[in-house]
């Protein structure tokens, strides 16, 4: 050991004293030194180190509670492990140069600042630094075995990126610092072996994130790894699934939002698009008109076999003509001019909407990512801050500031109230500090404190009017400073809030050359207005550095602003002058950013000195009312009719042979070198392959929307077809000779498609002519034609430059997917990303993941199939291609791009969710491999369908999105097992039967048809509410349990076709020729226009809730209706109320006589009404049902037999299980044909009035009350009955009923059920006639008998069968009740030829 001071000598032996250890014997044995691993001291007043470079082989050293300010001495410590020095006054940390064994280091409790010195630490992997000074977590890059960090009770107020290097991270504790953004602990989620995370430790302070709304759950769905949060477990199965469920909704919730957001906006632009097209469409009809005449003085001019060319006359015409043409093409040139400026104009606007969509859009993803403790309530005229918010934006506004742009005022559109829950805690914390400060009452001079809290405008440090700078404002308010100047700017001057932005703004509309009024006439600013406590205030230096530290008795300072500091945006310099303004206007510096509370978002339109035009106004136009007679219409009459006008000619619609014989002058086609089919009214091109040698076609002005028959012209070199209706250039095969192309003023919109046909078949064009067609994405269209038609020398009718073909020449090489931005826009995650963005996975992985993939070498291929991510959004891609080795792709984006066909995808068999958005897809080809398919976007498109048989496949399929396109049904998607989520907005979907096919999808909660026809229908919503059952989301609007109740109420129990198709599972109803819809709790038929019915013959409705024959009277071709089982009471409702109880037909309701005489149902010839509780026969108006043959009423609550008056058709009638008594005289009135009546089951007691019934083959009268033989008397007059049955009365109990029914009624053929036989007849006929022998008795004028007589009837002599209802055989003529009774689960299928009616099924 050295020599010691003696102080320094103390403090050694001291420290030997604490550890046990002999002094002297340490001093003069190094042996001793050498066995020392520990050393230890607590509070014993060592003011440094001292002689620990005599221990060289220390593992531990531990010095708590020492007043050591500075690490010395350890330079001999190599082996130093674990070394504790805590509650000391160290203010760095250093003097560990040597030790580079250390594994945990404990500097808790000192004075420390800055982390620093410890990246060589290789081997630490624990690292206390809690309750220090320490305000930045920084130099633990290298630290890469770390695994447990404490630097809770510190002044880390941001976490940043600078914990994403270390990986290997378990336990971590934040607790006690001021870290207050939700969104900030996010950046933990890279840690992916963190288990144990702290914020809220008991043995700290919590940090302010901890205390707001949500924090466990935002902090659990992110770090799912997590074991334990804030020292609890968090391992919860129940927890875990209650977590992810909670997120899940907000998630639902906020898309909703979002989508119901763009809708809106889309409304709003639609509004504006149909302005503007109805100005373009008046304005491109007089650019037509003018170019017509125009073209025709052209070929005039060029028609060199014009005789009248060389002649003087002839050169006057040709002077007049080519005025003339000036003339028209001059004016056409100036329309044209007024569509550029309709364009600019719906760009301004477009661009307007665009902006607030999106400031809209990031204020739901900032509520959504900040757990909702940030959030902007949107204000109303009424509340009383909304106009505060209004006078501070005019008093703020200076109309000297803005001269330079024509501004003279401005307008609040929309006020938004912040509610930051962090930045208010932080603000109400500090000025409760301030206001406890011993000098407050210096500075408030007797005053409220609430005298120095003033609302100034937060001065915008951003040029970019984006919403991502105000939103920044919003959330953490002035947080985030200048690097030169530590305040935060405010001011009460709006020019001064927003004058960065605005000089950017006007310096891109003068580059741009585009109309500074008409910008920001359609441009709308944002003003942040913040609550300030200004504290101690002075004025500014304006030499020096708005900072703290020039300003250290200050809170703030300020600046007046003096006529020459508001500049003139426009100005270079800094001296320029404007007209003086009000001098209370001031720049303010505020030192303590969270004194600036963000309280209001204040949107505002500028009232421009010349305001801007409507679209009929901007190009001189009248209102709609006033027509379109202006005087600027009336100069295109002017220059039409200079001199020489073209006199009407016959014009031609067809061509054939003859037509174009007579219309070229020539004996014969093959020589024609010019054809001229200008201005005629063509549809189609024929007979041009009869033309060998044609060289040039006009075909100009037609109404052409295809071009078939062009094609193999060989020698073809000049070809016009502007002004047609083409929508594809697919006609134009091998003109190999063509060099003059014109198909401007058509409807082209696939360009990629034109191109590849002109460069396969036209490529000898150099002049070609797109312009004036619906092009989809045509920005960049003129480098994107150049790149692929390299010939072309003319294009639009410009020349092409040699700068333009290199810049298309670049532009067609980035075109497509290559090595170098697959490697830097692709990632190698294996597992998806947490987050709560709501856009795609590929581009959430992009922006949050750094795990590139590494290309070793130029051979190296091992890098492909590690690339699970891919977002190449708004790349300029028209064509997928590198893709055919990234085989583990999961998840993949191609939006904002050019691509028209889906290709080279068929290995990435791994995709599970893909985004083609805003491309020119026109067909689904190219994902049938695509089989594992969860979430797909194809919105923004051109799809015209769906492939059924593509997405049967898809059973993995839960997100569809095919928003924006031309779709106009959803076939196919019923086999998406898992779907869950479609969006198919603004397609062309019209019927409200092409979405039944989702309702076999037991998943599907959410379906948006915003924008499609089918929600114009009448109640369009509750339909779609009702047929759909799982939903809980409709159009962007969350599904309540009213509206499923009011859906329920209005569409349950209603017989449609809608209904109809979903049964069937088809909705050609042609070939329907029965249907079965019993059992399913019908209460209404309205099946509208039935004419799709017309073969349908038998409907079974029974076990329903019918109350009448409403909407069913209209199927005219009915002929079996069964409506057993409902509550039936007549055939329209409403018509008998009157005849309850019994009322007859006299005492109805009155009807009009055509009402009463019109029939119904003309064809219906069996009708089912058992079992619906009829009372009264007269109120069901069956008279009016002319043809009617066989009528079922069993089991209902009948007494009397009436309201059959006209039925003479019928031929079958069941009134079984009633309550009928008897009959009266008029009962069967009109029933003279009936052949069958069944009256089983009633109270019958008197058998008279049947004698009407002359008809009558069989009569079924059992279990009734009969009991008198009398009574059967009175059934001898039915001469032509065939089957009785009077079982189950009380007379078919007396010996005698049967011979004497079999006598009296010799025609009779069956008995209760039981055929008569010869036998029979015979014994009873020589029995009754010795009876009428001995019988004093004489017969009566009727057939019967006077007086009372017995006949004695031996039993042996007669066979007395038991009734029908045993288990004998039962009559063929006989009807099984189960044929209408409760049995009947299908129409009832009878023996009788009345109602034997064939019906088949489709």
């Amino acid at each position: 050991m050295g020599d010691f001071s003696k102080e320094d000598e103390d403090i050694l032996r001291e420290l030997c004293l604490c550890n046990g250890l002999h002094y002297e014997k340490i001093k003069t044995h190094a042996e001793a030194r050498n066995s020392v691993r520990l050393l230890e001291m607590f509070f014993s007043g060592c003011p440094r180190l001292v002689g620990l470079n005599s221990f060289p082989c220390l593992e531990t050293l531990i010095l708590i509670g020492q007043p050591i300010d500075v690490i010395i001495g350890l330079d001999a410590c190599v082996n130093l492990r674990e070394l504790w020095i805590c509650e000391c006054k160290l203010k760095r940390i250093g003097g560990l140069e040597h030790c580079c064994s250390i594994e945990q280091l404990y500097l808790y409790s000192n004075c420390i600042s800055q982390i620093e010195n410890i990246s060589h630490l290789r081997r630490l992997f624990k690292l206390w630094l809690n309750d220090n000074r320490i305000a930045t977590i920084e130099g633990l890059v290298h630290l890469k075995k770390l695994r447990d960090l404490n630097l809770a009770q510190n002044r880390i107020r941001e976490i940043g990126k600078s914990l994403s290097s270390q990986n290997s991270i378990e336990v971590l504790n934040l607790s006690g610092n001021p870290i207050s953004s939700l969104q900030d602990l996010t950046n933990l989620a890279d840690l992916h072996c963190l288990r144990n995370l702290s914020l809220q430790d008991p043995q700290f302070a919590p940090a302010p994130a901890c205390l707001q709304c949500n924090y466990a759950t935002h902090v659990l769905y992110h770090m799912p790894q997590l074991t334990h949060l804030d020292t609890f477990s968090v391992t919860s199965q129940a927890l875990r699934e209650l977590v992810e469920v909670t997120v899940v909704r907000k998630k639902f919730y906020y898309n909703i939002q979002t989508r119901l957001l763009q809708h809106r906006l889309n409304d709003q632009l639609s509004e504006k698009e149909k302005e503007l097209n109805e100005v373009v469409t008046m304005l491109e009809s007089r650019i037509r008109t003018l170019q017509c005449d125009a073209k025709q003085i052209e070929l005039e001019l060029n028609d060199e076999s014009s005789p009248q060319s060389a002649s003087t006359e002839g050169l006057s015409k040709n002077d007049c003509l080519t005025a003339k043409h000036s003339a028209l093409t001059q004016r056409s040139n100036e329309l044209e001019g007024k569509l550029k400026l309709l364009q600019e104009w719906y760009a301004s606007v477009k661009e307007c909407f665009d902006a607030d969509a999106d400031l809209a859009r990031q204020m739901l993803l900032l509520e959504l990512q900040t757990g909702g403790n940030v959030h902007c309530e949107v204000g109303k005229p009424t509340d009383v801050w909304y106009s505060s918010c209004c006078d501070l934006i005019q008093n703020g506004f200076c109309a000297a500031d803005y001269l330079s742009v024509s501004v003279i005022g401005v307008r609040v559109t929309n006020v938004f109230k912040v509610h930051n829950r962090i930045m208010r805690t932080e603000f109400d914390s500090q000025l409760s500090a301030a206001l406890e400060r011993e000098d407050i009452l210096t500075y408030t001079q007797g005053r409220s404190y609430k005298d120095l809290i003033e609302y100034f405008f937060m001065v915008r440090d951003s040029q970019a009017a984006t919403a991502d700078d105000v939103l920044q404002a919003l959330e953490n308010g002035g947080k985030h400073v200048d690097s030169k100047q530590d305040a935060v700017h405010l001011t009460n001057n709006l020019h001064a809030a927003e004058k960065k932005w605005l000089v950017q703004l006007t310096e891109q509309i003068k580059t741009s050359g585009r109309n500074t009024n008409l910008v920001l006439a359609n441009r709308k600013g944002l003003a942040v207005v913040a609550k300030v406590f200004t504290g101690k205030t002075m004025p500014a230096n304006n030499e020096m550095h708005m900072k703290r530290s020039n300003y250290p008795d200050a809170d703030s300072v300020f600046s007046p602003i003096s006529d020459a500091a508001v500049l003139d945006p426009s100005a270079e310099s800094s001296t320029a002058s404007v007209i003086g303004h009000d001098p209370g206007y001031a720049l303010w510096f505020l030192f303590d950013y969270r004194m600036a509370l963000p309280e209001y978002l204040v949107e505002y339109e500028y009232i421009c000195q010349y305001p801007p035009l409507t679209p009929r106004q901007s190009v001189g136009m009248a209102s709609p009312a006033e027509g379109i007679n202006t005087a600027d219409s009336l100069d295109d009459e002017d220059v039409l009719l200079l001199e020489p006008v073209f006199p009407p000619k016959p014009r031609l619609v067809v061509l054939t042979r003859d037509v174009l014989l007579r219309h070229c002058g020539v004996p014969s086609l093959e020589s024609v070198r010019v054809l001229n089919l200008h201005n005629n009214g063509l549809t189609q091109l024929w007979q041009l392959d009869s033309m060998p040698e044609l060289r040039k076609l006009v075909v100009s002005h037609n109404e052409l929307s295809r071009v078939d028959g062009i094609a193999n012209l060989d020698h073809l070199r000049h070809l016009v077809l502007s002004h047609n209706k083409l929508t594809t250039l697919e006609g134009l095969q091998n003109l190999g000779s063509l060099q003059h192309l014109d198909v401007s003023w058509n409807q082209l919109e696939n360009i990629r498609g034109s191109l590849q046909v002109l460069r396969k078949h036209c490529t000898s064009v150099v002049s070609l002519d797109l312009r004036h067609n619906p092009w989809r994405k045509h920005a960049n269209l003129r480098l994107h034609v150049l790149g692929r038609l390299k010939q072309l020398k003319t294009f639009d009718g410009q020349p092409v430059t040699e700068s333009e073909t290199a810049s298309a020449l670049r532009l067609l090489l980035s075109s497509r997917v290559s090595v170098a931005m697959l490697l830097s826009r692709s990632r190698t995650d294996q597992n998806e990303l947490k987050s709560l963005d709501l856009c795609s996975t590929a581009e959430v992985t992009t922006r949050m993941s750094r795990n590139r993939p590494e290309r070793l070498t130029d051979d190296d291929t091992t890098w492909w199939s590690k690339i699970t991510t891919l977002n190449v959004d708004s790349q300029g891609l028209s064509k997928l291609s590198n893709l055919d080795q990234l085989v583990n792709l999961k998840w993949a984006s191609f939006a904002h791009n050019y691509i028209s066909k889906i290709e080279g995808l068929d290995a990435c068999m791994q995709l599970l969710e893909l985004s083609l958005e805003d491309n020119c897809v026109t067909k689904t080809d190219g994902l049938a491999h695509l089989t594992a398919l969860v979430r797909l976007n194809l919105s923004c498109n051109t799809l015209m369908s769906l492939d059924g048989q593509l997405f049967s496949q898809f059973s993995h399929l839960q997100q569809l999105n095919i928003d924006r396109n031309r779709i106009s049904s959803l076939e196919g998607l019923q086999h998406c097992a898992s779907l869950f989520e479609l969006c198919a907005a603004s397609n062309r979907i019209s019927n409200t039967r092409s979405v039944f096919c989702l309702k076999s999808l037991q998943n599907f909660t959410i379906l948006d048809l915003y924008g499609n026809p089918v929600t114009e229908t009448e109640n369009y919503r509750l339909h779609m509410i009702f047929h759909l059952q799982t939903l809980r989301s409709l159009d962007g609007t969350v599904i309540e349990a009213s509206d499923s109740n009011l859906a329920r109420e209005i569409f349950g129990g209603r017989l449609t076709q809608d209904f109809v198709a979903d049964r069937l599972g088809y909705s050609d109803f042609s070939q329907l020729s029965r249907a079965d819809f019993s059992h399913m709790g019908i209460k209404q038929v309205d099946l509208g226009n039935t004419k799709c019915f017309q073969n349908l013959t038998s409907i079974n409705l029974e076990h329903n809730d019918l109350t009448a024959f409403e909407g069913l009277t209209a199927l005219s071709h009915l002929k079996i209706l069964c409506l057993n089982y409902n509550h039936i009471e007549s055939l329209f409702p409403g018509k008998s109320r009157q005849a309850a109880g019994g009322v007859k037909n006299s005492q109805l309701a009155p009807l009009s006589v055509a009402e009463a005489a019109t029939p119904v149902l003309s064809q219906l010839q069996v009708l089912h009404l058992g079992y619906n509780g009829i009372m009264n026969m007269a109120q069901l108006q069956l008279w009016r049902l002319p043809a009617l043959q066989s009528l079922f009423l069993q089991a209902n609550e009948i007494v009397t037999v009436d309201g059959l008056d006209g039925m003479t058709s019928l031929r079958e009638l069941v009134l079984d299980r009633n309550k009928i008594k008897c009959l009266g005289p008029n009962s069967f009135a009109s029933q003279s044909n009936l052949v069958e009546l069944h009256m089983e089951e009633n109270r019958l007691r008197d058998l008279s009035h049947f004698d009407q019934l002359q008809s009558l083959s069989r009569l079924y009268l059992g279990m009734n009350k009969i009991s008198d033989l009398a009574e059967l008397e009175n059934l001898v007059s039915l001469t032509n009955l065939k089957e009785l049955s009077v079982i189950s009365n009380p007379v078919s109990k007396k010996q005698t009923h049967r011979p004497m029914l079999v006598f009296r009624l010799p025609q009779l053929e069956c008995i209760d059920g039981i055929a008569v036989t010869e036998e029979e007849q015979v014994k009873s006929d020589s029995f009754f006639v010795d009876q009428l022998q001995t019988s004093p008795l004489s017969p009566d004028t009727h057939g019967g008998f006077q007086g009372n007589w017995k006949v004695p009837v031996k039993m042996t002599s007669l066979q007395m069968p038991l009734g029908r209802y045993s288990n004998e055989r039962q009559s063929p003529g006989s009807i099984p009740l189960a044929t209408y009774g409760p049995q009947a689960n299908a129409l009832p299928q009878r023996e009788h030829p009345s109602n034997g009616i064939d019906t088949v099924h489709r």
